[in-house]
Parts: structure tokens; C-alpha cells; sequence
């Protein structure tokens, strides 16, 4: 174990999403990810991970001990390790999977960045229904022969499916792969980018249901309810300005949003 004396801060790997620690002489530095090896600037040493850091080297110092020095004795943070030491303890480390991890006393992720990362993901599912738009014409001309895919879609009574296929079938993959991120992982593209998670009050990945049915769908469906669906996604925003930071679509799910920088 480092020496009592010495002060820990925890952070994530930004590339593996390790857990590892450093001692706060470490700050703005950049220090090799004890399980992968990629180069991390270590981060500002808030009272938050000092605490995280202290509760992870007490409770599970395995998750640090190499399989070249003794069993129960964890690495040395105050000594300096080649590429190559780094690389051994890498492989003998045990790693802890995603779905396993608790971000429990992580800090509430900040408005500013949810609004970015919301801004973002909005991005991208407009440009999904563009090259979908494209598409659809692209192919409609070339392919199906139609003068103006277009207008056909937008003023004939029983528009060719295959078009309409074609136009939704870029959103429908991105809506997906959204769905699929949040599920496994608690981020979106557009959280991914600005380091912000979704977890359970618990401090747990969502999954499916939290992540997706309940804070996604149910939220959708409830703003699509005539006159209700208004105030309710008002209200949703406003809920962002509370204390804990949840929103409205937060309580319903279980969920919060933290910090991971």
C-alpha cells in the first residue's frame, strides 16, 4: 500500500477507463494508464477523488497488486516505472469490466456540459435525416428512375416505400447505435465527448431500461400528449436547475449525470 502519508487521487483512463491512482505531486502531469499504457493528464485533485482514491486503495488494492511483487502488496505510486514495467503489470493487473463499476461520488456533471453533449447528439440526428434525404433522392433518380424523389415523397398520396425506406433507414441505424451506447455504457455520442455519464442513483451503468425505455421513451412519449406534453417538457428543464441537478426524466428513470473529468 502507498504510504499513509502520501495523497492519492483517483481517475479513469480516458482510453480504457482504467481506474488508476497518482500522488497529487502528479497534477497536470502526464502519467502512463497502469492498464493499457496510454498517456493520461492527470486531473485536478478535488477533495472528491482524494476520497474515491483513499476508499479504492483500502477496499480493493488487488485491483493494483502486479503479479511481480508479492501477493497482497500493491505498486509503488511513488516509484517510476518503465514502458515495459508498465506493460507487465498491464497484463497482470486485474481489470474491472464497465458494467461492474460504480461511479458513486462522482460529481454531478455540470449544466454547461449537458447542454453541449444534448446539442451535439441533436447534430447528429439531423445530419442522419440529411443523408437520408440524399440518399433517397440520389438513388430515386439513378436507380428508380423517378424525376423528383422529393416531391413524390412529400405530396403523393401512397409514396414508393422503398423510398421511404431509404430515406429513414440512416436515422433508424444512428437511433440505434444511440440506444445501444446509453445502454451499455450510460453515453451518448455527444456525452462521450464532453466525459459525462449517465448512472443510477447507485452509482451503477443504467442498462436498457433506465437508460433508454424509461428516461428516453417513456419521456418522449409523455411530451407527445397534447396540452400535457408541453408544460411537461418545461418542467423537465427547469428540474435541471434543482439542487441534485436531475431532471424531471432523471427521477422517472432513477438516473443522475456526473463528471468524469
Amino acid at each position: 500500500m502507498p504510504s499513509t502519508t502520501s495523497v492519492m487521487i483517483e481517475y479513469r483512463c480516458s482510453r480504457c477507463w482504467h481506474s488508476n491512482c497518482a500522488d497529487i505531486n502528479a497534477v497536470a502531469t502526464q502519467v502512463s494508464c497502469r492498464n493499457c499504457g496510454h498517456a493520461n493528464v492527470v486531473p485536478e485533485a478535488t477533495p472528491e477523488r482524494i476520497e474515491r482514491a483513499m476508499a479504492l486503495l483500502e477496499s480493493s488494492p488487488e485491483i493494483y497488486t502486479s503479479g511481480n511483487v508479492p501477493s497482497g502488496q500493491a505498486i509503488d505510486f511513488d516509484h517510476t516505472y518503465s514502458d515495459q514495467e508498465i506493460q507487465e503489470i498491464a497484463r497482470r493487473e486485474s481489470y474491472l469490466p464497465l458494467s461492474q463499476m460504480n461511479f458513486q461520488g462522482y460529481p454531478k456533471a455540470s449544466n454547461l456540459s449537458r447542454l453541449f453533449a444534448d446539442m451535439i447528439d441533436k447534430l447528429l440526428f439531423g445530419v442522419s435525416m440529411v443523408v437520408g434525404v440524399i440518399l433517397a433522392i440520389w438513388i430515386g433518380k439513378r436507380v428508380m428512375g423517378i424525376a423528383d424523389p422529393l416531391t413524390e415523397l412529400r405530396l403523393s398520396e401512397t409514396p414508393p416505400l422503398e423510398l421511404l425506406v431509404l430515406m429513414l433507414t440512416p436515422l433508424a441505424l444512428f437511433s440505434i447505435g444511440q440506444w445501444y451506447l446509453m445502454a451499455t455504457s450510460g453515453q451518448s455520442i455527444g456525452k462521450k465527448l464532453m466525459m459525462i455519464r449517465i448512472v443510477t442513483d447507485d452509482g451503477a451503468v443504467p442498462g436498457f431500461v433506465r437508460a433508454v425505455l424509461l428516461r428516453s421513451w417513456v419521456c418522449l412519449f409523455l411530451c407527445g400528449i397534447p396540452v400535457v406534453g408541453r408544460w411537461f417538457g418545461f418542467i423537465d428543464i427547469l428540474f435541471i436547475f434543482s439542487s441534485s441537478g436531475k431532471c424531471l426524466h432523471d427521477h422517472i428513470a432513477g438516473t443522475r449525470v456526473v463528471t468524469l473529468m
